[in-house]
């Protein structure tokens, strides 16, 4: 019995309203409108059952659809916007490089601030790269492996977290990354490899600077079985808070061919068969340099290499040898300037009493301001 009225109510329920209901509610009681709603497309309204001319928008939701409001213009090179709230977003193309033609891709499009590897990749054989302005390749810790290829930099590009193996085997001409504009190297390291056995010198360029490049972090950069191959030629190289260690065996070539050399707060080592420096004006600021070299340093047209030891910084030849070379004691009396030397011929510039010469494992400071030649400073009354 109880089931039968039970029945009973649901079956007559919807007509028991029906019969209730005195007026029939107007579309605009039901929050309907003839008016357009500028934040709403155009097929976002819903009709309203009494009077087509009434509508109502009722827009997706862009949260449910995976529309967020974080800024993704550092990873996404093609971003979408919610028709319905643009402050949410969705990311179309991610900036991720899995294999060359994505890292081509994206490295020259000009729409990712930031291309991520994600794996080791490989450029194809007389294929490159060009990084377009103010964009970065973010090697992620993993490898980019090349033969005669070239990696171009422009205006605000930079290479960070990147391992860079170059193997090639030819006796041309084949300079390797070209610096074209500002640019930033942090935590790179790069082995480079010539499986070339002939003797002809054709100079290969490891690092062209047409305009100025800055080192940041951890820099490596290893040069093996190669005749005439200089690290970083031309422009300006600058070195800020680096750790750096350049080794090339060549005999023939100088590591660092630079018309401007700036050293802030870093440590660089360089180890060579032949000339460490071929620059004119060197400057340490707070850094440290060391040599194992065949010479620390030369300058072209039969000019003096001028090495500036800034506050708290110091030059380490060991027992590298050098001539025609000028050091410029520059630092404070808080943070004095530095010399390790062994064997050369050099004009000691003192600018600052408080410096400090070890000469042949001998220890000397200056007693006045003024120039004196390495081997009078034995003898000579401006130091003791």
């Amino acid at each position: 019995m109880k089931y039968v009225l039970f029945l009973m109510m649901i079956l007559f329920s919807g007509q028991a309203v029906a019969l209730n209901c005195e007026k029939q509610p107007t579309c605009e009681e039901l929050g309907y409108s003839t008016q357009d709603n500028p934040n709403c497309f155009s097929d976002g309204y819903l009709i309203c059952p009494f009077d087509s001319n009434y509508k109502k928008c009722v827009n997706f939701n862009c949260e449910s659809l995976g529309f967020t409001q974080s800024d993704k213009s550092e990873w996404c090179a093609d971003i979408a916007t919610c028709k319905g709230d643009k402050s949410y977003t969705l990311c179309q193309t991610p900036c991720l490089a899995w294999d060359y033609e994505t890292l081509s891709s994206l490295a020259g499009s000009g729409k990712c601030k930031v291309v991520t590897m994600r794996n080791d990749i490989t450029i194809p054989q007389s294929q490159g790269i060009t990084l377009h302005t103010n964009t970065t390749l973010d090697g992620n810790g993993h490898t980019l492996n090349t033969k005669e290829t070239t990696l171009t930099l422009t205006e605000g590009s930079k290479l960070q977290n990147l391992n860079i193996h170059r193997q090639i085997a030819t006796s041309e001409t084949v300079n390797f990354i070209i610096i074209n504009g500002a640019s930033t190297f942090e935590d790179v390291s790069i082995l480079d490899e010539n499986n070339n056995t002939d003797t002809v010198e054709h100079w290969r360029y490891l690092c062209q600077i047409n305009k100025a490049l800055t080192v940041k972090g951890k820099l490596k950069i290893e040069v093996k079985n190669d005749v005439r191959h200089p690290i970083f030629n031309a422009g300006s190289l600058t070195f800020e808070n680096a750790k750096v260690e350049l080794i090339s065996p060549s005999n023939s070539s100088d590591v660092l061919v630079q018309q401007k050399i700036i050293a802030k707060d870093s440590e660089i080592y360089i180890k060579t068969s032949s000339n460490a420096l071929n620059t004119t004006s060197p400057e340490l600021i707070n850094s440290r340099i060391t040599f194992e070299a065949n010479n620390v340093c030369a300058a072209n047209d039969g000019k003096k290499c001028n090495i500036k030891l800034g506050e708290g910084s110091t030059l380490d030849t060991k027992s590298s040898p050098f001539s025609a070379m000028s050091i410029i004691f520059s630092g404070t009396a808080d943070n004095p300037a530095t010399a390790i030397i062994g064997n050369g011929s050099a004009t000691l510039d003192v600018q600052n009493t408080a410096a400090k010469l070890i000469y042949n494992g001998k220890t000397y400071t200056p007693t006045q301001i003024g120039q004196t030649t390495l081997s009078e400073v034995p003898t000579s009354p401006n130091w003791k």
